[in-house]
């Protein structure tokens, strides 16, 4: 996440440096159900997954990623998916 949050993917350039460091942050954050305060603790206590999409827009390139946080309490599936697929027009 942080690669791609700080550096950006194929076609843009990131937030760079500590932007990118905070972006990073803030989606396992997110998905774990915490605050950046108790996002570490909360994070490593969840139960972690990575998934594949099979769609013409996950073309399991570096910039293509899905992670998945289970909450210890598997009560919350969060979910993202992420791309930095181009699109094309004929």
């Amino acid at each position: 996440m942080f690669a791609a949050a700080s550096t950006g993917g194929a076609y843009n350039h990131g937030v760079q440096g500590a932007y990118g460091r905070l972006a990073a942050w803030q989606s396992p954050a997110a998905l774990a159900d915490a605050g950046l305060p108790t996002a570490e603790a909360r994070a490593t206590a969840c139960h972690w997954f990575t998934f594949d999409a099979p769609a013409p827009w996950f073309d399991r390139i570096v910039w293509d990623f899905g992670p998945a946080a289970l909450t210890p309490d598997r009560r919350r599936l969060a979910v993202l998916a992420a791309t930095d697929t181009a699109t094309h027009t004929d």
